[in-house]
């Protein structure tokens, strides 16, 4: 009678924030190397908020960045601001706006704080994050307002993650990564050959360069 099969193990996540997690490390030849990619800024961006303050109707508020300025929505007014760019280095000029007025609750004002705020904008192909002049995060992107965005908190820290069908958008200290689907029998994992995110929902563990963040859970 022929052996049984023997099920190959779940790779461990190392405490070496150095090391690669469950993965060759990233090189410009694998098949991970697009995660270290930066993607243009142009076109239509719809604010989601940012950590611990989003919105809910995303669609009423949007930047569309072109060659020759960027139009823009904030809840109820448009308009256009000028933009000044320099790699990664993104700064929008004061908005000409129209003069309606939002109703009570409107995040109007927030939005456009964020974008005078704004002093880094880095993208994939479908989330880009801004950060002020202090590298703290001002603003969260997507290319579609219906995106899904959640934001985990974890026993030590917090992270936020944007989804979609094969790829995810980890948000962690200022910085945007892109991690792509992994295949595995057992349970959910996605990574870029430094950061490995992997579980069901209530035990979401992130691994790779830092501090493992376990017991992660998706907050409103």
């Amino acid at each position: 009678m022929p052996a049984a099969p023997v099920a190959e193990p779940i790779p461990t996540l190392p405490q070496d924030p150095t090391s690669p997690v469950g993965m060759p490390e990233r090189d410009q030849e694998g098949p991970l190397a697009h995660a270290a990619i930066r993607k243009s800024i142009d076109g239509t961006w719809f604010w989601t908020g940012a950590p611990g303050e989003m919105v809910a109707e995303r669609e009423r508020y949007f930047v569309n960045i072109g060659n020759d300025g960027v139009e823009l929505q904030a809840d109820c007014n448009r308009g256009r601001a000028s933009i000044e760019r320099d790699n990664d280095s993104v700064r929008f000029g004061a908005p000409g706006l129209s003069k309606m007025g939002c109703p009570a609750g409107s995040s109007d004002q927030r939005f456009l704080g964020s974008l005078s705020g704004t002093h880094t904008m880095i993208a994939n192909d479908a989330w880009a994050l801004a950060s002020n002049d202090k590298g703290s995060v001002v603003g969260i992107y997507s290319r579609k307002p219906e995106a899904t965005l959640k934001t985990y908190t974890c026993t030590e820290g917090s992270f936020q993650v944007g989804l979609a069908e094969s790829e995810i958008a980890l948000f962690l200290r200022g910085q945007l990564y892109t991690l792509i689907k992994l295949p595995d029998n057992v349970e959910e994992r996605w990574g870029d050959g430094i950061f490995e995110f992997r579980g069901k929902e209530g035990a979401i563990t992130l691994a790779g360069r830092g501090p493992t963040l376990k017991g992660c859970r998706s907050t409103p």
